[in-house]
């Protein structure tokens, strides 16, 4: 069971990324996009529902996204900049 403090954390961490200056997208390891910040939903004019029912080659449109997400899970990190598809 987690600790009042740690929840507390959680929490604070949570209303910290939703409304955040960044934008936020978590994806599973089949790629689905599971949660989503106000600012990416704004910035790919996307409702939050319409993103949690793409995936990520859905959003990063390059040859290479499958294989770069792949890494990712594999060494649990990746870093540098990636294009995106807006959907207007």
């Amino acid at each position: 069971m987690k600790s009042p403090d740690s929840l507390i954390q959680m929490g604070l961490l949570g209303e910290a990324l939703e409304d955040g200056p960044v934008g936020v997208l978590v994806a599973d390891e089949e790629m689905r996009y599971i949660a989503a910040n106000r600012y990416v939903c704004r910035l790919l004019g996307y409702d939050r529902d319409e993103l949690l029912q793409l995936r990520v080659t859905d959003v990063a449109r390059t040859p290479t996204a499958s294989d770069e997400y792949a890494e990712m899970i594999r060494d649990g990190v990746r870093l540098g900049t990636i294009p995106v598809t807006c959907r207007n």
